[in-house]
């Protein structure tokens, strides 16, 4: 709309005198016939508007010097930095002065403004502001961007933070022009890049100066742990900031400053006092090369005119603004060639304009200088700044600016800075707790195992805390290289809501026996563990194998001892039956054969009895069932070694399975993970567990409540430590992560110090020294279950063959003996029959509801008319609907209080400046008294301007008010509710489907950008969320297909849009042709889209299907929200007819009650018309009543909106209401009467996706683009188990496999987002200059194995290690018993050695007893029947009595030889030492540090090896004695990388889910290490293992003696009758001896030498004794 159609337009231009007070400065007054006039519009009050304004003169004057008949003129006009008056000052120099072009203006609010109004006019306006939005010039077509834009500097200063790993920034900006949506951005994305991220956002107000403000905002972030600040503001407001922090202590040790350009580049004019206050801060400042000729000139030039001009000014030299408004002037001079051109061919001319000027080449591309690539990195001490090096974009950090300059990727490479404080040593960008607000840890009261964490209170009621975690803590503090202040609390309550306590902030950590496993990882971070990890099942044990008393039963099944037993039978039988007609002893009675037939048969498993056989049948048989018998026996032996060799203890309990199928209970610890894997992964009920202390298990155990307990590895060697007798560990150990750890919540700053910590710890000995001191040592033994027999046992199925052979022999001979002795007589027969039968016979056994509309005034009262003016956009359907609701909300109010009310609408199509304009005639020409509108900030901000110098309330439609514009103008009040919370909904929902991260869209505009800055920006962080990318929308769809091509690409698919509906309905138009609105796509909308889906006519629907939005909610359930909603529908399908839908949104309920704000302060009193200015504010903002919402004003704004609805747009009609989400509560599926929430969205309705389907998308795929792909260094490794890499000549490249690379892959497959990545071989040195190689960022990640030490968090940082932790000597072994003098009796107890011999004795005597009548060779001198009777007893050690035992013993001594064959030829580091032995280790291994420097080995004994073949050659050759291998084994990525916690999860999950294992298995399970034993009582057999036995022979004798004592009565009187004489004389002679003993002399003198050299005594006792034998 042209400005002359206002009848005051004339006035406007006089009001411009006001708002620009300075006066208008004419530069080259003098006329000539070619003139040529420029105008020029800067900010007079900056440092760099004065500086432009300099040079702009000094260029018109050398242009109007050169050679030439054109005289250039300049019409110079002050902005006073407001867009408004820059506005208004180019009207008045397009309009009055007739300038050619205009040039300045060194921000984009004012110069869009410009831009606007030249496009109009088309004339070329040259916009000096370096943040230009991309997309401005093909919005604004006689634009051309004379400055070179600056976004590359971001990446710079991210490059800085980068070098120094520092991971967490604050950005302190100016909350105007460009910052929120162009600069913020910009860093965000750059920082992301280098693994850091914007944890705050401090936006202060414009023109800052207040010292409490800024001391209250600034003390704010001394709240926060992190100092590393980025300053991107004016100079003014920098100089106050830099001044106050400085005050508060903030420019010491540890801070980083660091500014951007717009301060950088004007340093060299600020005074001392202001240098003072910046010592050590870094800045970044655009660089241009001064070796020209024409500077130095314009240096000299400038200096003079600059000091003569504002000779207030301490500094006179030129800065960046300078130079750039120099060029821009030469520009259009060039451009014009002489000649005066106006609109499009001054425009070419200008585009086509090419030369060297002061900032280097000049040329355009699009209407655009180049984009400034090289920074000067300075650092500010000593009262002046120093150049420390230079930064280009691409290249990197270099100490010169020359072509030829070498770059590096860190910062490190410049010179050395000086930091706030006046230190030179590197800050940690962080400060610890303080002693004043120190670390809440939670420590868990009421462990389980007390040996790890407890609590106990003292007398005076001081809490002690102890424990093998506490003192590890407390260790690992102590090893910090800084302070770390901390209070411990006793906290109560499960493990994983001691977790959650971190994630909600209420604590910092958790200290205790905390299990790290994978779905904790979702809330915290862990430090490395302190213990080894792992899940195993405690069941009771019967007793060691050893002892079961059947135990010699078991090498046979029951089917083959049963044969043996028949055949063996069988056999005696046929030797029996051809051996009796030759021997008198098998004849007899039946008793008698059938006792001797027995004995036949089983005596010839011992001996061959060859001597006593006649016949050659019996003969024959007897050689191959003794040939069978041998290998009975000796497999009999074999077997029951095997068990004794692999059996130690028989649980009662053999696997899981198990306790499942008997519904046994099982017992854990109630506050522990266990109980949740026990049901969600192992299957049991949850009936099935129960909660128990390390105390109670015993009790339950033996009482039988549980039958098996599932403890973590640490607590398991706690227990067995305590009952080593009575239970043990059965294997599978669940690989369940389960080590325990320190949680901190997730990008702890001190995290990876703690974890560096422990591991040095772990790597001094100190971690094994607090171990020893808190829990007992101890191995978990893992057994093997008594199933395992069946296994080990023979079965007849083995020796069928051999069965097979003895019974057909012995068949054969007994049908040869039959034939061949006519065996016919009827006694044979009987005799037969009877042996038959004796055989036969010994083989049978939450609804919320509205108000209603009470604006009621007292009958009879009436008002005076007033007027209220209202600015809308009409070509949006907001604007469309806000005018309908007004001109309603008028005739409402008129017809209830009998037409009070004048109401003006002004239309401003969408432009900021007309919407200003309108402002001014409303308010001057048409009188109103308030205005409503606009709902664009851009728009508001400069109607505003208007309101306030006139004070005029505006009540603003919008819900983008910056915080600091309320009070910057008290006359703006937001008539709309803050919309901010649905930031927060928006980041429920992400957290909702555990999509870990997202793309935000934004419209490129402060309305829209001041929403995702800091809001959505924050809620994301709060959770965790990673923003892939912060994408700036233009609002010209020409790049739109650019920019979602792009997004394409990459891996996100997670896609947050905030923008205007009509810039919305053009993206998804857009996406959908581009294929971008498909399964596993998300879209979620803001309210600024979602509440305007109403408006959505139906081909627009069909490009939304399946996206999720966030609603402002209203209840429309009242009877005036009806009325009006048909009212309304009726009048807009009136006035709009081609709009599809008809129904109110939001907007315009807002506008509705803004009028009735109005109406009802104005009618408050009967001269409404003179109701004005404060007074009219402060009627408004005391509002109070129920309108179609709820109204009243806080802080100048409505309450900001609690409840959300979540819709899902599905269908081209409407969208279904999925639940709601009130904040503080969370989700909900309905409002009516207290409804249940829920933290998650999967508990209300389906959401249909894109495409349709009800299944979530994962919201990311892969993606092709070399720019996302991780470059993975893979070392060349000793052992190919780990990481093998084998060329594959076909494709030229190389295959990777091993476990490392196993485990990465399987890692990945967890991860919640894809990963690209490629591996890339590596052959240095060592592992330490690999993972250096991250640090230097040559690599993004190393897989391999490479140990996690200490001293490699200083480039690094690990995931969780997927091997056992530790470092292992390895060294030759010897055999062990090879000199072992006394081991033949090791297979026997004592106490088994001294019960055989007594067996053994009273079997002989039962023997020599029964058979001495018998025998003669039993009878005779009594010495010489007890040496008869010992000989019976021990010759069955060699006979069948002893057939077991001595069996038994050979398979134990067998068992002896096969475990304890080795020992270590080296015992321990002491030994190596004192012996200056030679030792090994890896040549790429830590290892060798540790022996060096730990160990204290001399360097030159200690040889590096590559291979395993190396080091077998060592121990050959006995080049070395020992080697050392290290152990565990991890992923290496950079400090603070996101991929940290989530590799660390993936890996937990790898475990959890059995796959690690598998890999294991698939490589290196079959090369396990294996630990030297040594022999003990343990494997001795005792008597408990043949009780049995002894009881059966022992029973035996007794009853053969019993049945011979009854059988030979008589016989025994005599013999007893015997022994009592016998006793009698032994007892005289014995007497009798002993009485000469008495008397015998003290010296002995007839002594007779024998020829041995030996003396012989004869003695009377001697002779005595003799008769006491004789009498015997």
């Amino acid at each position: 709309m042209d400005s002359l159609e206002y009848p005051l337009f004339f006035f406007l231009i006089g009001l411009l005198v006001l708002f620009s007070p300075e006066t208008i400065a004419d530069a080259g007054k003098d006329h000539v016939k070619n003139s040529i006039t420029l105008g020029a519009i800067m900010d007079n009050s900056s440092r760099a508007g004065q500086e432009g304004l300099v040079a702009m003169e000094l260029a018109i004057d050398d242009i109007n010097n050169s050679p030439g008949n054109v005289q250039f003129s300049l019409k110079i006009r002050d902005s006073q930095r407001e867009p408004l008056k820059a506005a208004l000052a180019a009207m008045d120099l397009l309009g009055k002065q007739k300038v050619q072009a205009i040039l300045g203006l060194s921000t984009w609010a004012e110069s869009s403004l410009v831009a606007d109004r030249c496009s109009q006019d088309q004339v070329p306006f040259l916009s000096l502001s370096d943040s230009t939005p991309h997309w401005a010039t093909n919005r604004y077509s006689f634009l051309v961007q004379a400055s070179r834009d600056k976004y590359a500097q971001m990446k710079a200063i991210a490059a800085i933070v980068g070098s120094y790993g520092w991971k967490q920034v604050i950005v302190i900006y100016e909350d105007i022009d460009f910052a929120t949506s162009g600069i913020i951005p910009q860093l965000a994305n750059a920082l992301k890049d280098e693994e850091s991220e914007i944890i705050q956002l401090l936006a202060l107000k414009p023109f800052a100066s207040s010292v409490a403000y800024l001391s209250e905002e600034l003390e704010r972030l001394k709240m926060s742990q992190a100092r590393v600040f980025v300053v991107h503001s004016s100079l003014s407001l920098a100089l106050n900031i830099f001044k106050e922090a400085k005050n508060l202590g903030m420019m010491e040790k540890d801070c980083v400053w660091i500014t951007t350009d717009s301060i950088a580049s004007q340093v060299h004019s600020i005074n001392s006092a202001s240098y003072s206050s910046m010592e050590g801060v870094l800045g970044v400042k655009t660089y241009f090369h001064q070796n020209g000729s024409k500077f130095p000139d314009f240096y000299s030039k400038f200096s003079q005119k600059f000091h003569a001009k504002y000779p207030e000014e301490d500094k006179n030299e030129p800065g960046c603004s300078a130079l750039q408004a120099y060029d821009a002037v030469w520009t259009l001079a060039q451009a014009m060639k002489g000649n005066e051109m106006r609109s499009q061919n001054l425009l070419d001319n200008i585009s086509a304009t090419s030369f060297h000027g002061l900032t280097g080449t000049i040329g355009f591309r699009h209407r655009r200088l180049a984009s400034q690539n090289l920074y000067q990195i300075i650092n500010i001490y000593q009262n002046r700044y120093q150049e420390l090096g230079f930064w280009l974009e691409g290249s990197g950090f270099s100490n010169t600016s020359h072509a030829r300059s070498k770059y590096n990727v860190t910062m490190k490479s410049l010179k050395p800075v000086i930091w706030p404080g006046g230190i030179s040593t590197d800050p940690r960008g962080w400060v610890p707790p303080t002693k004043e607000k120190p670390l809440k840890i939670i420590v868990p009261d009421g462990a389980t195992f007390k040996e790890f964490v407890h609590v106990d209170t003292d007398a005076l009621g001081k809490e002690n805390f102890t424990g093998l975690s506490i003192d590890v803590f407390e260790e690992a503090v102590r090893r910090l290289p800084y302070k770390l202040h901390y209070k411990f609390f006793p906290k109560n309550g499960s493990y994983n809501s001691l977790v959650e306590q971190v994630y909600l902030k209420k604590y910092d950590a958790v200290v205790g026996d905390i299990s790290i496993v994978a779905n904790r990882c979702q809330f915290v971070e862990f430090t490395q563990p302190y213990t080894e990890g792992g899940l195993v099942m405690i069941v009771p044990v019967k007793a060691e194998t050893s002892n079961r008393e059947w135990l010699f039963m078991k090498p046979f099944t029951n089917g083959l001892w049963i044969l043996t037993g028949a055949v063996n039978v069988y056999n005696g039988f046929v030797v029996w039956l051809i051996e009796r007609n030759y021997n008198t002893e098998l004849k007899g009675s039946l008793l008698t054969q059938f006792g001797t037939l027995i004995w036949i048969s089983f005596t010839t498993l011992f001996t061959l009895q060859s001597d006593n056989l006649h016949s050659n049948l019996s003969r024959w048989a007897m050689v191959i069932w003794l040939f069978v018998a041998l290998i009975i026996t000796q497999s009999y032996t074999a077997s029951l070694t095997s068990m004794l060799t692999v059996q130690r203890l028989i649980p009662t309990v053999v696997d899981v399975e198990t306790l499942k199928k008997n519904n046994d209970m099982v017992g854990c610890a109630g506050r522990s993970f266990v109980g949740e894997y026990l049901v969600d992964v192992l299957g049991f009920s949850s009936d099935q567990i129960k909660n128990f202390t390390s105390d109670d298990y015993p009790e339950a155990f033996h009482n039988g409540q549980i039958k098996a307990a599932f403890l973590e590895v640490p607590y398991a060697k706690v227990f067995l430590a305590k009952h080593k007798k009575e239970f043990a560990a059965v294997p599978p150990k669940y690989e369940v992560g389960g080590q325990l750890g320190f949680a901190f919540p997730k990008k702890s700053l001190f995290l990876a110090d703690l974890s560096e910590a422990v591991l040095n710890m772990s790597e001094s000995g100190k971690l094994r020294d607090l171990e020893k001191r808190n829990i007992p040592t101890v191995e978990i033994l893992n057994i093997e279950t008594e199933d395992d027999y069946d296994s080990l046992r023979l079965s007849y199925q083995s020796f069928w063959a051999l069965f097979l052979i003895t019974a057909v022999t012995s068949t054969v001979s007994l049908v040869i003996h039959i034939i061949g002795n006519k065996l016919h007589s009827d006694d044979a027969v009987m005799e037969k029959k009877g042996s038959f039968g004796a055989i036969r016979a010994l083989i049978k056994r939450w609804k919320r509801q509205k108000s209603q509309l009470s604006a009621r005034v007292h009958d009879g009262e009436r008002v005076s008319p007033g007027k209220m003016g209202c600015i809308v956009d009409t070509s949006s359907r907001v604007g469309k609907e806000e005018g309908i609701a007004v001109e309603m909300a008028v005739e409402d109010f008129n017809n209830y209080f009998n037409k009070s009310l004048n109401l003006i609408i002004k239309d401003f199509q969408s432009e900021p400046l007309q919407a200003a304009l309108m402002a001014m005639d409303l308010i001057q020409v048409e009188g109103v008294q308030a205005i409503l509108g606009p709902n664009t900030w851009e728009a508001a901000a400069l109607a505003v301007q208007i309101g306030n110098d006139t004070q005029t309330p505006i009540l603003y439609f919008g819900d983008a008010t910056p915080k600091w514009a309320i009070e910057l103008w008290p006359f703006l009040i937001q008539a709309s509710s803050d919309h901010y919370v649905q930031m927060k909904a928006i980041a429920a929902i992400v957290q909702s489907w555990k999509w870990h991260q997202v793309t935000i869209l934004y419209e490129d505009s402060d309305s829209y950008a001041n929403g995702v800055f800091p809001y959505l920006s924050d809620a994301l962080h709060n959770i965790d969320v990673v923003v892939a990318e912060f994408v700036a929308l233009p609002p010209v769809s020409s790049f739109l297909v650019e920019v979602l091509m792009r997004l394409k690409e990459g891996q996100c698919r997670v896609f947050i849009l905030h923008s205007s509906l009509e810039l919305a309905l053009k993206i998804f138009e857009t996406a959908k042709k581009m294929e971008m609105m498909e399964k596993n796509y998300v879209w979620i909308t803001t309210d600024a889209i979602t509440n305007m889906v109403h408006s959505v006519d139906p081909v627009s629907l069909s490009f939304m299907q399946g996206i999720l939005g966030v609603k402002g909610y209203f209840s429309e359930s009242g009877e005036n929200i009806k009325l009006f909603n048909k009212r309304f529908s009726e009048r807009f399908h009136a006035k709009y007819p081609h709009e599809e839908n008809h129904e109110p949104g939001i907007f315009a309920i807002h506008a509705y009650d803004a009028v009735w704000v109005v109406g009802l302060a104005v009618g408050g009193s009967r001269s409404s018309k003179n109701i004005r200015g404060q007074t009219l504010l402060d009627k408004i903002l005391q509002s109070n009543f129920s309108g179609l919402t709820k109204v009243q004003f806080i802080d100048q704004k409505l309450p900001p909106m609690q409840v959300f609805q979540i819709i899902n747009i599905v269908g081209r009609r409407s969208y279904r209401e999925i639940g709601f989400w009130l904040e503080y509560a969370g989700f909900l599926e309905t409002l009516k009467g207290g409804g249940k929430t829920y933290s998650s969205m999967e508990n209300l309705e389906p959401v249909i996706w894109p495409r349709g389907p009800k299944i979530t998308p994962k919201g990311w795929t892969f993606s092709s683009s070399s720019n996302s792909t991780l470059r993975i260094g893979v070392p060349t490794t000793r052992f190919k188990q780990f990481v093998r890499a084998e060329n594959n000549y076909a494709v030229q490249e190389n295959n990777f496999t091993g476990l490392s690379i196993d485990v990465f892959k399987a890692a990945i497959e967890y991860l919640p987002y894809p990963l690209q990545y490629e591996f890339h071989n590596y052959s240095g040195p060592s592992n330490d200059d690999l993972v250096k190689k991250i640090y230097l960022k040559e690599y993004d990640a190393v897989v391999g194995d490479v140990g996690i030490i200490s001293k490699r968090f200083q480039w690094a940082e690990f995931s969780h290690p997927y091997t056992e932790p530790g470092l292992l000597m390895v060294s030759p072994v010897r055999p062990q018993t090879s000199h072992k003098a006394w081991l033949f009796v090791r297979p026997f107890t004592v106490s088994m050695w001294a019960l055989t011999g007594v067996i053994n004795v009273f079997n002989g005597f039962v023997v020599w007893i029964i058979e001495r009548n018998h025998c003669s060779e039993l009878r005779g001198p009594f010495l010489n029947q007890v040496g008869t009777l010992l000989w019976l007893a021990f010759n069955t050690l060699f006979s069948v009595h002893a057939l077991v035992i001595t069996q038994s013993y050979l398979a134990n001594l067998t068992s002896m030889l096969t475990l304890q064959k080795f020992e270590a030829t080296v015992k321990d580091v002491e030994e190596m030492n004192n012996s200056k032995a030679i030792i090994g280790c890896g040549k790429s291994s830590y290892v060798y540090d540790y022996l060096v420097n730990v160990l204290l080995f001399d360097e030159n004994r200690v040889k590096r090896y590559g291979t395993p073949e190396e080091y077998d050659e060592g121990f050959r050759n006995r080049s070395i004695v020992a080697a050392f291998m290290e152990a565990p084994l991890a992923k290496a990525f950079p400090k603070g990388s996101r991929l940290v916690p989530d590799m660390t999860e993936a890996i937990l999950k790898v475990a959890e889910q059995g796959k690690l294992a598998e890999l294991e298995i698939g490589t290196i399970a079959s090369e396990t290490c294996v630990e030297v034993d040594s022999v003990d009582d343990r494997s001795s057999l005792s008597p408990n293992s043949f009780w049995g036995l002894f009881t059966i022979t022992g029973g035996c004798s007794t009853i053969a003696l019993i049945s011979y004592i009854i059988c030979h009565e008589g016989k025994l009187r005599e013999l007893l009758l015997e022994c009592k004489t016998t006793r009698r004389r032994f007892l005289a002679a014995f007497k009798r001896m002993h009485q000469k003993k008495e008397h015998l002399p003290q010296k002995l003198n007839d002594t007779e030498i024998g020829p041995s050299g030996f003396a012989a005594v004869q003695s009377p006792v001697d002779i005595e004794l003799g008769a006491i034998a004789e009498t015997l």
